[in-house]
């Protein structure tokens, strides 16, 4: 019988080999990327960035223009209660004078309307008696005595006269009063016309057309007394 020949030991390693397992493979490493892509995707990104940027600007411009409206109404706002308040106040204050000065010459007028009246009535009735007198129907046995009548009666009525003159004169509104109520309540009023002659201007005309008249009946009773020699 033959005898193989083994080698324990080349043996033994190629069991020994047989049993571990098969190293693993290196993984591939990836292409490299190509230049020019890289660059269009850093591009892109770039064109992305400026357009967002782009919209946030133009989104401040309108948020802007907003603030803007806002601030330029409550500018108005502000301005409108500023003048309402000022306005309110002066005319108030206005009002409130004017009140006053309207109610004293309420007073004052009635109170000189009621002097009129009644100094209206006195004259009238003393020129009727005046102008009623007929000194052609006087008699010769009475022409004194109706002379002294007419006398009595003419200096009855200048001092009537001169009595409602100066009451007139005391009762009428001082000086730089009157109806200039105030300029709180006539800041527009246009300028008075060309007054006419007043009641004081006609009272003093008629004391000097009874003058004359009394100098007359005077001069006829010197006359009559020069005639009947008394």
């Amino acid at each position: 019988m033959s005898t193989d020949f083994f080698d324990e030991d080349l043996t033994a390693t190629e069991a020994g080999a047989a049993d571990k397992p098969a190293a693993a493979e290196p993984a591939p490493r990836p292409a490299a990327e190509p230049v020019g892509g890289r660059l269009a995707r850093h591009k892109e990104e770039l064109g992305g960035q400026v357009a967002g940027a782009a919209n946030e600007i133009e989104r401040l411009k309108q948020r802007q223009l907003e603030l803007e409206r806002e601030k330029a109404n409550l500018e108005n706002l502000s301005r409108k209660q500023e003048e309402y308040e000022k306005g309110k106040q002066e005319i108030i204050e206005k009002l409130d004078r004017s009140l006053l000065l309207l109610e004293k010459e309420e007073v004052q007028t009635a109170r000189m309307a009621e002097l009129l009246a009644s100094m209206r009535a006195r004259f009238k009735e003393l020129l009727d008696e005046l102008r009623a007198i007929d000194e052609e129907r006087w008699p010769d046995d009475a022409f004194g005595a109706e002379l002294s009548k007419a006398l009595a009666l003419v200096e009855d009525a200048r001092m009537t006269y001169k009595k409602g003159l100066a009451k007139i004169e005391a009762t009428r509104w001082p000086e730089g009063g009157g109806a200039q109520v105030s300029v709180a309540t006539a800041d527009a009023l246009p300028p008075p016309a060309a007054s006419e002659p007043g009641f004081g201007y006609w009272l003093k005309a008629g004391l000097a057309f009874t003058l004359p008249l009394a100098a007359v009946l005077i001069a006829l009773y010197v006359l009559h007394l020069a005639l009947t020699g008394g």
